[in-house]
C-alpha cells in the first residue's frame, strides 16, 4: 500500500485522459518539486545516498489506471538492499506522489529520495526512458 501522498501543485496541465505521461514525470523530476514530499532528514540522507551511487536498479511503468510506478533498489554501505516503490499520478489538476519502502521507515524515506534523485540527474529524460525500457 502506498501512503503519504502530498500534492505538489498545479503547474502541470492534465491531459485529456487524466493519465500522467512520461513528459509530466520528466517535468516533476527536473523541476525538483518532488523534494517537497520528503522531510529534511530523509531528503538529506537520500541525496547523499544517490551521490554515493547506491541506487542499483530502477524500473518504471505507466499503469492502466493512469499512474506511473517507479521501483528503485537501493543498497546501503553494508550491502543491504531496500526496494522503494513510488507512484505519481494526477488527482484533479494536482500532482500526487506516494512512496513506500521495504526499509524500517516504510514511507517517504531516503531510498525513495535516492531513486527519484537518480532519475532526475544526468541528461534530461534519459534515465527515466531507460527505466521505462525505452
Amino acid at each position: 500500500m502506498l501512503v503519504g501522498s502530498i500534492a505538489l501543485g498545479t503547474r502541470l496541465e492534465m491531459g485529456k485522459t487524466g493519465h500522467v505521461t512520461t513528459d509530466d514525470v520528466g517535468q516533476i523530476l527536473s523541476g525538483g518539486e518532488w523534494r517537497r514530499v520528503f522531510d529534511s532528514g530523509a531528503l538529506a540522507r537520500g541525496l547523499k545516498t544517490a551521490r554515493a551511487r547506491l541506487v542499483k536498479q530502477v524500473t518504471a511503468s505507466l499503469l492502466e489506471a493512469g499512474d506511473m510506478e517507479i521501483v528503485g533498489v537501493v543498497t546501503d554501505k553494508d550491502g543491504d538492499a531496500s526496494e522503494a516503490i513510488i507512484a505519481i499520478w494526477f488527482e484533479g489538476s494536482r500532482v500526487q506522489v506516494d512512496a513506500s519502502c521495504t526499509c524500517r521507515v516504510g514511507v517517504q524515506c531516503e531510498h525513495a529520495v535516492a531513486t527519484l534523485e537518480y532519475l532526475a540527474k544526468g541528461k534530461p529524460g534519459v534515465r527515466l526512458a531507460a527505466a521505462l525500457g525505452d
